[in-house]
């Protein structure tokens, strides 16, 4: 009987899995109308520095920010698509050409603020916004 309900479990997981087209190093994301989504929104969110002295040579000072929450609305402040940022800190949102207000909102409030920024998201090639977070280290 548990062989059972594990199976039935994980067919519901699948079929709600495969509902959403997600990409391999965004956790989640919302999926705007189909219909309009004709331009791609990617980047990374990565904070930064990670130590009060960088050494010449030695490696960045800045680090990948997971399960951070990309929100992206329209001028008027209307949600059109959310993601979350995978192990790596990338992200990708497929939207409708436009300007947009992304917000950047860390896991856990880790870094204690929102970070927004404004971009014009155009037909063709993904536009890239890529941000780092700030965290105070001097």
């Amino acid at each position: 009987m548990r062989k059972v309900e594990l199976m039935l479990v994980a067919m519901l997981l699948g079929s709600l899995c495969g509902s959403i087209s997600c990409p391999s190093n965004a956790c989640a994301q919302t999926p705007p109308n189909p219909n309009a989504a004709t331009a791609i929104l990617r980047g990374k969110v990565t904070m930064g520095p990670t130590m009060p002295v960088e050494r010449a040579g030695g490696p960045p000072a800045i680090a990948p920010v997971a399960g951070a929450s990309v929100n992206i609305t329209d001028t008027s402040g209307v949600p059109i698509a959310s993601a979350i940022t995978g192990a790596d800190g990338t992200y990708s949102v497929p939207v409708a050409p436009g300007d947009y207000l992304i917000t950047v909102t860390p896991a856990h409030r880790m870094l204690n603020k929102l970070v927004q920024r404004q971009v014009n998201i155009a037909t063709g090639a993904p536009t890239v916004l890529d941000i780092t977070l700030d965290t105070g280290i001097r």
